[in-house]
């Protein structure tokens, strides 16, 4: 797992599961003073652990007046509508530019 950070995007390349939740959690509250977007389209994998404290960062920007903007690829975006859990985040997904 690969974590590349801005001040308002962080990118995850690989899996978000067990081993690299608390050092996606620690990168993502340490910006939630500001809307921020985690990008998970590089992202072929996310387990329950990873999930659930996503929700909860979630949460915990909306206390904080702030979003937490989820951006997915086809992978992950299919997890999530199989977890039913979709709804309870921001989801982004981007567009997919067609050949020319």
């Amino acid at each position: 797992m690969e974590l590349l950070t801005d001040d308002t995007t962080l990118v995850l390349i690989g899996p978000l599961d067990g081993r690299s939740t608390a050092e996606v959690r620690e990168a993502l509250y340490a910006r939630l003073d500001h809307d921020l977007v985690l990008d998970l389209t590089q992202c072929d994998w996310i387990d329950v652990a990873a999930l659930t404290m996503l929700l909860a960062a979630g949460k915990a920007a909306q206390r904080s007046g702030h979003r937490l903007i989820v951006r997915v690829g086809p992978r992950v975006r299919r997890q999530l509508l199989r977890s039913r859990t979709r709804g309870l985040l921001q989801v982004e997904v981007p567009t997919q530019r067609q050949p020319a």
